[in-house]
């Protein structure tokens, strides 16, 4: 049986923690369960919690205990109800085109190892905006300033940069924040300031800022001996259906 839900216990009956479950329960630290754009469901079987996701606008989080779950109830659902993406564990399987890549975690908590480097936390509309233009972001500015500054202002999100001379050279943030736990997301250099340990040292500071698990999503054959240094272990394959 799939329920929506208005309560955080309810949400909490599903267990496992993952980066599936850390952004749904950290969509729900930032808006609640008052606003039509954010929904959040649980799916209910044999007296178990077997599955959580919420919607977003039209995008979906699922978390899913794919032995226990009955999929095709969530399948039929997800296929009912619409969707522009669906972010899962590639072990749940929908009839759909998809992109696949890599989960990644640490709980490493190294020093930046740069000492003479200023690491910029952002939290105002000027240096959000040059981190909007800097990663290149496809949607419109105002809706998505208006997400991360209250995600920031809830401390469900953290961002940090390297500037020079008011340029931003090189970004990180944690775009989902829940009980000391994070996604990494939004990780990238100027091309012509690569290789001077900037990224690296965005990284180490942001791990740092949370005691427990960072988990990230890459690209298959992207990246990972850059993240293998930096502490984090391939751990799992998500999946994004379209």
């Amino acid at each position: 049986m799939i329920e929506k839900l208005n309560d955080i216990e309810k949400l909490n009956a599903f267990k496992p923690v993952d980066l599936y479950t850390i952004r749904i329960k950290s969509l729900v630290d930032t808006y609640g369960f008052g606003y039509s754009f954010a929904a959040f469901y649980r799916q209910m079987k044999q007296g178990r919690c077997t599955a959580v996701f919420s919607i977003l606008d039209s995008d979906i989080t699922l978390a899913v205990d794919t032995d226990s779950a009955d999929v095709p109830e969530l399948a039929e659902f997800f296929n009912l109800h619409g969707f522009t993406s669906l972010l899962c564990s590639a072990g749940f399987l929908l009839d759909r085109s998809f992109d696949q890549g890599t989960v990644m975690s640490s709980r490493d908590k190294k020093n930046s190892g740069n000492s003479n480097l200023t690491i910029c936390a952002l939290h105002s509309y000027d240096p959000l905006r040059a981190l909007y233009d800097f990663l290149e972001y496809d949607g419109a500015f105002d809706m998505w300033y208006a997400d991360i500054h209250r995600r920031i202002a809830k401390s469900t999100a953290k961002a940090c940069a390297v500037f020079e001379n008011g340029r931003m050279l090189s970004s990180a943030l944690l775009s989902s924040v829940h009980n000391g736990c994070a996604v990494l997301s939004g990780v990238k250099t100027d091309p012509a300031y690569r290789n001077r340990g900037y990224a690296s040292a965005l990284v180490r500071y942001l791990c740092q800022t949370v005691p427990g698990t960072v988990y990230l999503m890459r690209e298959h054959s992207k990246n990972e001996q850059f993240y293998l240094e930096l502490g984090f272990k391939n751990t799992d394959q998500w999946r994004i259906y379209r």
